[in-house]
């Protein structure tokens, strides 16, 4: 295998601009990309950590399901005793938590998304200048790094 060879497998070209464009290797490699996180590195934390969080993001939903399970045992005992107007009520409590549980989840998921109270403009227009500076600073540090180097081989 020539040198010629070799260099054609590490590099692609880009019919455009010319350019050398270095592979990253093996699928087993995994690119480092800026406000993803994998699945891989959520695995590390902690159920309970994970469930903290959750409940802090989303307390009600929280709140249905201890309605819920309230619910639901106070129905076995009262099946037990065989009570049926209880039974009937657990039941028809259960089947609210149920329908408290989804909208709180919808809601949730709207609050959290900004859809349900948007932003002032004011607030929009740092969210935007703080994205803009971001994509600033990572530009300068690319092209820091192709200055030294440390990324492109030519």
């Amino acid at each position: 295998m020539s040198d010629e060879e070799s260099q054609e497998k590490k590099y692609a070209y880009l019919s455009s601009s010319k350019q050398h464009v270095v592979f990253l290797g093996p699928p087993t490699d995994r690119p480092d990309i800026e406000g993803f996180t994998s699945v891989a590195d959520t695995k590390k934390e902690s159920f309970f950590k994970k469930f903290i969080a959750y409940t802090k993001k989303n307390p009600f939903v929280l709140a249905g399901f201890g309605v819920c399970f309230y619910a639901f045992f106070q129905g076995l005992k009262a099946t037990k005793r065989k009570d049926n107007v209880m039974i009937n009520r657990m039941m028809g409590l259960r089947a609210a938590s149920g329908a408290f549980i989804i909208t709180a989840l919808c809601l949730g998921n709207l609050y959290h998304e900004g859809k349900l109270f948007p932003q002032s403009k004011i607030e929009e227009e740092i969210d935007m200048q703080k994205r803009l500076a971001n994509v600033y600073f990572m530009a300068k540090k690319r092209k820091m790094e192709a200055e030294s180097g440390e990324n492109i081989q030519t």
